[in-house]
């Protein structure tokens, strides 16, 4: 089940054309069993890895635009599909070792694989600082709580997330109702959008009208009628998945 937003009124995404991702029976259908942030019962995460979206998303960039996204989903089922013409995808880690880890490997073996990690509030030691390094990897905080400033004018223009090439790991915050859990990497569970207004709008992806268009196709046919030059983040909530079997 697929929800998409030709223009985001949300804080960081403002501007932003934006999507949300849903399985048939359950939020969180389409999110891998593995993700560290996905609920404790393996029965409510995605059966399969969806190809059909998956090459959808892919190709999904509106005309003299950018397109980002994020996935739980492991580097090598994806990153060797990553041109400067599609959407950038970010390795979503589930740990700040498993960060560095795959960071490091991406510049060894001289492939793209941007990577992004939640950290809790301590890592950063005081709300000024906003960056570090940790095993020799630099960890550069999210723009947005340092600065405020929306996905749009990140970087200058050239947000981070959507850049293919990029020599460092974006960190985000643990933040919501669920902050502690999602920075606690012994535990499962922690979802940002599994609560607030997020999880609105997920759900609402749940019990939207079936129609007879795949997600992959329905997302296609609203990138095709965005305008030139929009910035597309994909799934703010959902990933590559299948319920389906």
């Amino acid at each position: 089940m697929l929800k998409t937003v030709k223009t985001s009124t949300a804080n960081k995404t403002r501007g932003c054309a934006v999507t949300y991702r849903s399985g048939t029976n359950d939020i969180y259908g389409t999110c891998p069993a593995s993700c560290a942030l996905a609920p404790e019962q393996p029965d409510r995460t995605a059966k399969s890895f969806d190809q059909e979206y998956f090459d959808a998303e892919l190709k999904a960039v509106p005309k003299g635009g950018r397109a980002f996204t994020y996935t739980h989903y492991p580097p090598e089922l994806w990153q060797d599909k990553l041109t400067p013409k599609t959407t950038v995808i970010n390795y979503s880690a589930d740990s700040l070792s498993d960060a560095v880890e795959v960071f490091k490997t991406a510049i060894c073996t001289e492939t793209d694989a941007p990577v992004v990690t939640v950290v809790p509030p301590s890592f950063w030691n005081d709300t000024n600082k906003k960056s570090k390094y940790v095993d020799g990897a630099p960890v550069v905080r999210c723009e947005n709580e340092t600065t405020g400033v929306d996905c749009i004018n990140c970087g200058n223009g050239n947000p981070w997330c959507a850049r293919l090439k990029r020599n460092f790991i974006v960190g985000f915050t643990a933040h919501g109702p669920q902050k502690k859990l999602a920075s606690n990497t012994d535990k499962k569970g922690g979802c940002y959008a599994g609560n607030g207004n997020c999880a609105i709008h997920w759900r609402a992806t749940l019990n939207a009208v079936k129609v007879p268009q795949t997600d992959g196709q329905k997302l296609l046919q609203f990138i095709k009628e965005l305008p030139r030059g929009t910035l597309v983040r994909h799934r703010i909530a959902g990933d590559y998945g299948t319920d389906l079997e």
